[in-house]
Order: C-alpha cells, then sequence, then structure tokens
C-alpha cells in the first residue's frame, strides 16, 4: 500500500463523514472553551485545566484527521488516546506553571514543541502501520511525512480562501444593504467551527486526490533541491572567510548560535529535498550528488560553532529558558553533523547512509521535545535553578541579578525563588522583596523610568498640577521627559487668559508641549514650544522663577472657510548673547 494512499478497508464517504465531524466536533469544543474564557466560568476559572482543554482541543483532532483511513481503529484510538492524554498533562503543566491571574492559552513555545514531536511522531507510527513492521522503510518514512507537509500547507490555503470567499460574499450582500452574512462571519459560534471544519475537509480532499499531493511535492522539492548547490558554495565560502575575519564579528550579532544552527537546519532540509528517495525513482543529478556530500561535510564545522558560542554565553551568563531550547537544538544538529559527515566520505550512490541518520534522528527528536515538555527538562525549572546557584555561589552580584525576570517570566518557579530569597535575607532579599511587590518589569529595570509623572519637577515651586492631569498624558509628552537620565519640568501657566491653568512640559534638549484641558475634562496636547534656537539664555530659570509673560502674537492667524489656520513661526525673536 502506497502511503500516500488512503486504507481501502474504509470507503471514502465514511472518511469524509468522520472527518467533517472531527471538524466540526474541534470547531464546538474551541468555541465552548472561547465562551467560558469570556463569561469566566468553568474550565477558564481554573488555569492549569484551561491550558490543557486548549492544547487538546488543538492538538488532537488534526492527529485523527490525518490517521483516519490509514490506521485501523483499535491502533488509531490507542494513539488518539495517547495523544490526549500528553496534551492534557502537558497544557496543565504549563498552565500550572505559567501562574496567571487569568485564563490563558498555552505558551506558544509548549504549542509549537507539541505541533512539531507530534508531527514527527505520526510519521514514525504511520510510516511503520503502513509497513506492518517496527521500523519502516526509508521511502515509506519519506513518503508519508512529506505528505504530511504537503497537505498541511495546502489545507491552510484553502482555509484561507475559504474565509476570503466568505467576506467577499458579505460584502457583496453589503453593498445592497443585507448585513445578515456579514454579521454572521462575526459570530464566534459560526466562525470558529467554519474554519475548522473547512480545515478538515480540505485534508479530505487533498487525501482522496493523491496525484496532487505527488504533483506538489514533487515541484515543490525538485525546486528546493536545486536550492542545495547554492546554499552549500555559500556555507562553504563563509568557512573560508573566517580565518581572515576572526570569530569576534559573529560574536557581536549577539545571535551567532541561532544564525548557525538556522544555517544548519536549512542544509540539512533542502540537502533531503535533493536526496528525496536517494534515487530509487529517478536517479540523482551529480551536481545535486556532489552538493549533497558538501552539506554534509558542512554540518559539522556549523553546528560545532553554533555549540561553541552556546557554551561561552552559558559560561558567561548562566542558563535561560532559550539557551535550554538551544541546547537541545544543538545536540540535535550535532548528531546529524557526525551521521552525514560519515556518509559524506562513504563511498556509494548518493549518501546512502543518510537513511538511518535520519530515522534515527527523528526518534531521538520526538525524546528529546517530550523531556522539554516535562518537569524532566523543564526549561524554565531548570534556568530558575541555574540562575539561583549563580547567585549563591556570588558569580552574579545581589545588585545585578535580575529579579524582574524570576517575578514576571519565570511564573511560579520564579515566585518560589523569590520567597526563598526574601527568607534569607540580606541584599538579595531585600531586592527580592522589592521584585515581588513590584506591579511592572518597567519600575525594576535601571535606566527605564516609570511611567509616572510624580518624579518630575513641577514649577512654579509650591504650584501642584490642575485636576484631571495624569499619568494618561505620559505617552504624549516630548521624548526627553520620558528619558531617565534627561532633565524634565512641568510649568502651569495659563496661557490663554482664561484663568484656567495650562500645562507645560519641557525637556533638557528645548522641545516642549502645551496641554490643555477641554471641556469635557480630558488633557491633550494643543500646542508646541522650541526652545532650542535660544539656548543662550536659560529660558527653564525663567520659567521656574515666574519671570515670563504671554504676548499676543506677531503674526496673524488667518481664517477663512469656517476654519482658523495659526502661522508656525519658523524663528523666534531671542535676545541678544
Amino acid at each position: 500500500m502506497n502511503p500516500t494512499d488512503a486504507d481501502p478497508h474504509l470507503p471514502d464517504a465514511r472518511r469524509t463523514i468522520a472527518r467533517i465531524l472531527t471538524g466540526l466536533t474541534q470547531g464546538g469544543l474551541i468555541w465552548w472553551l472561547v465562551q467560558a474564557e469570556g463569561e469566566k466560568r468553568w474550565p477558564a476559572i481554573d488555569q492549569p485545566l484551561y491550558s490543557a482543554f486548549i492544547l487538546m482541543a488543538l492538538a488532537v483532532p488534526p492527529v485523527l484527521l490525518g490517521a483516519l483511513g490509514i490506521l485501523k481503529p483499535r491502533p488509531l484510538l490507542i494513539w488518539a488516546g495517547s495523544v490526549t492524554i500528553l496534551c492534557l498533562g502537558v497544557g496543565w503543566l504549563d498552565g500550572y506553571r505559567a501562574l496567571s491571574q487569568s485564563a490563558e492559552p498555552p505558551s506558544p513555545p509548549v504549542m509549537l514543541g507539541i505541533g512539531i514531536g507530534l508531527f514527527v511522531a505520526q510519521s514514525l507510527l504511520v510510516g511503520a502501520a503502513v509497513d506492518q513492521r517496527r521500523l519502516a522503510r526509508y521511502q515509506t518514512y519519506f513518503d508519508v511525512a512529506w505528505k504530511y507537509g504537503v497537505q498541511i500547507v495546502l489545507a491552510a490555503g484553502f482555509t484561507g480562501v475559504f474565509w476570503l470567499v466568505l467576506l467577499l460574499g458579505a460584502a457583496l450582500f453589503g453593498v445592497i444593504g443585507l448585513k445578515g452574512f456579514g454579521e454572521l462571519l462575526g459570530q464566534t459560534w459560526f466562525s470558529i467551527p467554519a474554519t475548522t471544519t473547512a480545515f478538515a475537509a480540505a485534508v479530505q480532499l487533498t487525501d482522496v486526490r493523491t496525484g496532487l499531493i505527488r504533483g506538489v511535492r514533487t515541484v515543490a522539492m525538485t525546486l528546493l533541491g536545486w536550492l542545495t548547490p547554492l546554499l552549500a558554495g555559500l556555507g562553504l565560502a563563509f568557512l573560508l572567510a573566517l580565518p581572515f575575519t576572526g570569530l569576534a564579528p559573529l560574536w557581536a550579532t549577539r545571535s551567532a548560535t541561532a544564525i548557525l544552527l538556522g544555517s544548519a537546519a536549512a542544509l540539512i532540509l533542502l540537502a533531503n529535498a535533493a536526496y528525496q528517495d536517494g534515487g530509487r525513482d529517478r536517479p540523482v543529478p551529480a551536481i545535486l550528488g556532489w552538493a549533497i556530500r558538501l552539506a554534509g561535510l558542512l554540518l559539522a564545522p556549523l553546528a560545532g560553532l553554533a555549540t561553541y558560542a552556546l557554551l561561552l554565553r552559558i559560561g558567561q551568563h548562566g542558563l535561560t529558558v532559550d539557551r535550554i531550547v538551544a541546547a537541545a537544538c544543538a545536540l540535535i544538529a550535532l548528531c546529524y553533523a557526525v551521521g552525514y559527515g560519515v556518509a559524506a566520505v562513504s563511498p556509494g550512490p548518493a549518501m546512502r547512509r543518510i537513511e538511518p541518520v535520519n530515522i534515527g534522528v527523528a526518534f531521538l527528536s520526538v525524546a528529546v521535545i517530550l523531556a522539554l515538555l516535562s518537569p524532566v527538562a523543564d526549561p524554565v525549572r531548570l534556568s530558575v535553578g541555574d540562575q539561583m546557584a549563580r547567585l549563591k555561589s556570588g558569580k552574579v552580584q545581589a545588585a545585578a541579578f535580575d529579579y524582574g525576570w524570576l517575578r514576571f517570566e519565570a511564573g511560579r518557579y520564579g515566585k518560589q525563588a523569590l520567597n526563598d530569597l526574601v527568607r534569607q535575607g540580606g541584599e538579595a532579599g531585600r531586592l527580592a522583596a522589592q521584585a515581588a511587590a513590584a506591579q511592572s518589569r518597567e519600575a525594576l529595570q535601571p535606566g527605564k523610568p516609570e511611567k509616572t509623572l510624580g518624579r518630575l519637577p513641577v514649577y512654579p515651586v509650591g504650584q501642584s498640577l490642575p485636576q484631571g492631569f495624569g499619568d494618561a498624558v505620559w505617552n504624549d509628552l516630548p521624548w526627553g521627559c520620558q528619558q531617565q537620565n534627561q532633565a524634565c519640568a512641568l510649568y502651569v501657566i495659563d496661557l490663554d487668559g482664561d484663568r484656567q491653568m495650562e500645562v507645560v512640559a519641557a525637556s533638557q534638549n528645548g522641545e516642549a508641549k502645551a496641554f490643555s484641558r477641554s471641556s469635557t475634562g480630558f488633557w491633550s496636547v494643543v500646542g508646541d514650544y522650541d526652545l532650542k534656537p535660544c539656548s543662550a539664555a536659560d529660558l527653564r530659570d525663567h520659567l521656574r522663577q515666574g519671570r515670563f509673560k504671554t504676548t499676543p502674537g506677531r503674526w496673524k492667524d488667518l481664517e477663512f472657510g469656517g476654519a482658523r489656520f495659526p502661522m508656525m513661526a519658523r524663528k523666534p525673536d531671542c535676545p541678544a548673547s
């Protein structure tokens, strides 16, 4: 049986009905969870449980869509049950760790990890089921994985076009005054199930049109494959240039690990696109064969440099969530590098030995992802433990430690670490207590001012700000006023002679803005003053001491068509210096 063909024991009609019902069920479940979050009722009032249900609703139905018609009923139920338990456990753990006060979906890294892990695991499982053996032939794995990849892309594109058609229909009805269809599209009880059902229908359509899958796959892999010589050549040029440039420019990017690992991943993808099934259907062109070998040889230095850069950063600054994930990616890249390097120097047609490497690393990838998603290698737990150890050992001074990360990003593990520091006392305990009580990260970050007017002086001395002039105007202040290291002051002045006070905010660089209260009580910017051309006189001292007066403008306003247009003077009348 070709793995891109559906199981003949499950008729097309039954597969269609099963997939449509799966899409509808998924949409209904997601809608129910969204409604529960909006109405603040169960299960949204239990963050870990809500996170678990969301992850299950997002991940389990696509697994069923892909396995229907290939796996027999009993293996399908066992696999679906296992994925359900896994998603509920991972989602609950993520919600428990987040310590959120409101119902939130699982974090993006968790959803991405589950998505990649299930894609690889299902490809391995279905491939084995097709060949009816524990380890399938490489060609079967290849066909199954690329079938799923193409299906996901086509189904997502179909769903997007589906919504474009619906929106176009709503626009057509709207121009003749019929708004009902457009309003229907805005209802979540319709839009969510419609989206999931459209995706399920697209999976079914691509599943019964196996020629479409093969055709798209062949075109995509042919195009990608011919990029292999280009990327391999660029990679070789990069490595040859390193002895002349040194590693300092690479380290200066502060993202060397990500760049190198991304390059290695691209080489692996393109090399496999060029290799395909190893020439079993058609011979691999000679130029592609040499490009694949070159790519295999380049992986070792790229992965090695990425690992070295990562180890340097960990030695300098310790473990973080990103570095732990990068370490997992580096481990997988090193395994590919070793296997592909051996295959590149081995005799035989077009690196045939990469086949067991691909299969072995696929199993390893699933194991690594499961470890990262479980308490065993939870990146947040490991990074909190490592950073606390660095603080206690003196590698990081108490004043330089990032307590804000513990408070706002490390969830439950961070809160527990802060509580431990507070109990231990000392400088670290005092700063930890401040972080635990902080309501925003900005207040804890040196060099970043707290967004409050309370830190700005008000003149004349003893004058208070007018009623209603509060922190809501912060983003409208001159840029210099929003910076911690620049002098800025607020001057309470009656600018228009109506005995109602306005406020002028003037920064050190000479930029000033005037604020006035509208009849509805809201404060907004009504004009600007440019004090920079007159920097010879200390104009701010004049403002502070009240040595100023308001005078009529030299240039008159223009008024026509019921509108008034004031002239914005280009050059002020400055005193002689």
